[in-house]
C-alpha cells in the first residue's frame, strides 16, 4: 500500500517504510535502495557515529534523504554542525602551515563552540543528506526548494534548514536556487573538482604515471556480489578515513559495505592479489558527477606501493569514461592540483528566517566568522 502523492512535499520516516510512494526516477530508486535498509534496521547499524533521525522527502520525482538533529554533539560531521565546525575544525588546525595562526585560532574556535551550543545551532534539518562526506544532487528547481523549505519550517519551527555540499561548479543550480529561496551560504571546506581539463605537461605526466600503476602488481576487480569482502573493505576505509584522518568522519560498518554492494548504490572496485584486498574504491555517481565516497587502503604498507595513487587514477579514468565531473573532495591539495583539479569553496545553504532571534544571531555570527576569516585561510593555506 502506498500513500497518494499531493502537490505538497511529503516527509516520511522509518515507520512509514511500507507505504512510501517512491518515485520512478533515478534519484527515487537510488534513495529507495539506500534508505530502506536504514529504515528497517536503524542507521547506527550502518554508520556507528550517527544517531540523528533520518527520513525521506518525496516531491514530484524527487526523493531526498533528510536528517533531523538536535543535541547530537558527538555525531559525525555529516549531520552535526558542532562536529563540523568545532571538533573537526580543531583537528584541521594542525594542518595549517602557520604556527601563529594555529595558536590564535584554537581558543577562538573553542570559544565559538560554546556559542554554537548556547544558540542551539546543532538543531538542524539537512535536506538531501546521504550522510556521505560529499552529497551529490539531482536537479532541484527553485519552486521545489521553496516548497520543501515551507513544509520543513512548518514541521520543525525551531530547526534551521540546510543543504550541504554545494558549490558553483558541481551544483550550480542548487547554489543559485537556494539563494533565490532565501538561504544564506556558509563556507564549509575547500574541495577539488576535475572535468577532464586541458592539462599541463606536468599534470598529464603525473596522471599517466598513476594510471600505469593500475596495470602492475595487483589485480583490479569490479565487485557485484562479493559480500565476503565487506569486513576487509570496512577495515580499509577505517584505516584511512578514521585512524589516519579523523574519527569525526562517518564510521561505515561492514553491514554498510554489504548493503551498498547488494543494492549497487556504489560502484565498488578492489585492488588485490587474489589472496588479500589492499585497497577499495566505492564510487557514487549522480547527475553526471562522480565522487569516491568509500575509499581506503592498507596504510601500513610503504608509500612505494602507490595504493592511493592507484585509487586516485581509477577515479579520473572512470570520470573520463563515463563523461562525469569528478568531485575529488577535500585534502591532499597539492596532489590534486598536480593532476589538473581546480579548487572551489564548498558551502552549506542555511535557511533561518523562521527561527527565534537567538538562533538567527548564532547563524549570522557563524557566517560572518567562517566566510570572513575561514575562506581566506582555506585559500591561503590551500587546504
Amino acid at each position: 500500500m502506498t500513500l497518494n502523492t499531493t502537490d505538497r512535499p511529503q516527509l516520511f520516516f522509518a515507520h512509514d517504510r511500507d507505504r512510501i510512494p517512491w518515485p520512478d526516477s533515478e534519484i527515487g530508486q537510488r534513495a529507495k535502495d539506500y534508505l530502506t535498509p536504514l529504515f528497517t534496521h536503524g542507521v547506527e547499524r550502518y554508520i556507528e557515529n550517527v544517531t540523528c533521525q533520518i527520513g525521506v522527502m518525496i516531491y514530484d520525482d524527487l526523493a531526498l534523504p533528510v536528517t533531523i538533529s538536535s543535541k547530537n554533539w558527538d555525531d559525525a560531521y555529516v549531520c552535526s554542525v558542532y562536529t563540523h565546525y568545532i571538533s573537526y575544525g580543531l583537528e584541521e588546525l594542525k594542518l595549517l602551515p602557520n604556527p601563529f595562526l594555529r595558536t590564535i585560532l584554537a581558543p577562538v574556535m573553542q570559544g565559538f563552540g560554546k556559542v554554537i551550543q548556547a544558540t542551539n545551532l546543532n538543531t538542524v534539518v539537512i535536506v538531501n543528506n546521504w550522510l556521505f562526506s560529499t552529497n551529490l544532487y539531482p536537479n532541484i528547481s527553485e519552486h521545489a526548494i521553496t516548497a520543501i523549505t515551507r513544509e520543513l519550517q512548518n514541521k520543525f519551527p525551531n530547526h534551521a534548514i540546510l543543504f550541504r555540499s554545494i558549490n558553483e561548479k558541481s551544483t550550480p543550480l542548487i547554489f543559485t536556487n537556494t539563494k533565490k529561496s532565501g538561504y544564506q551560504h556558509i563556507a564549509s571546506r575547500q574541495v577539488y573538482l576535475w572535468s577532464d581539463p586541458k592539462l599541463t605537461k606536468h599534470q598529464a605526466k603525473n596522471l599517466r604515471r598513476d594510471q600505469a600503476l593500475l596495470d602492475t602488481t595487483y589485480t583490479l576487480t569490479t565487485l557485484k556480489e562479493s559480500r565476503a569482502y565487506a569486513p576487509r573493505i570496512a577495515e580499509l576505509y577505517a584505516l584511512l578515513y578514521l585512524k589516519k584522518y579523523s574519527y569525526h568522519n562517518p564510521h561505515f560498518t561492514r553491514d554498510f559495505m554489504r548493503m551498498v554492494i547488494d543494492t549497487n548504490v556504489f560502484r565498488v572496485c578492489i585492488i588485490h592479489d587474489h589472496e588479500k584486498v589492499y585497497a577499495v574504491s566505492g564510487m557514487f555517481v549522480l547527475n553526471n558527477v562522480l565522487t569516491q565516497t568509500v575509499i581506503g587502503y592498507d596504510t601500513e604498507l610503504p608509500r612505494e606501493y602507490g595504493l592511493y595513487r592507484r585509487l586516485s587514477a581509477l577515479g579520473y579514468l572512470r570520470a573520463r569514461e563515463w563523461k562525469c565531473l569528478a568531485h575529488r573532495s577535500s585534502g591532499a591539495a597539492s596532489f590534486k592540483r598536480n593532476r589538473g583539479c581546480s579548487a572551489h569553496i564548498e558551502y552549506s545553504a542555511v535557511y533561518t528566517k523562521h527561527l527565534p532571534f537567538r538562533m538567527r544571531f548564532g547563524w549570522w555570527l557563524l557566517r560572518v566568522i567562517v566566510n570572513g576569516v575561514g575562506i581566506p585561510i582555506m585559500k591561503y593555506s590551500k587546504l
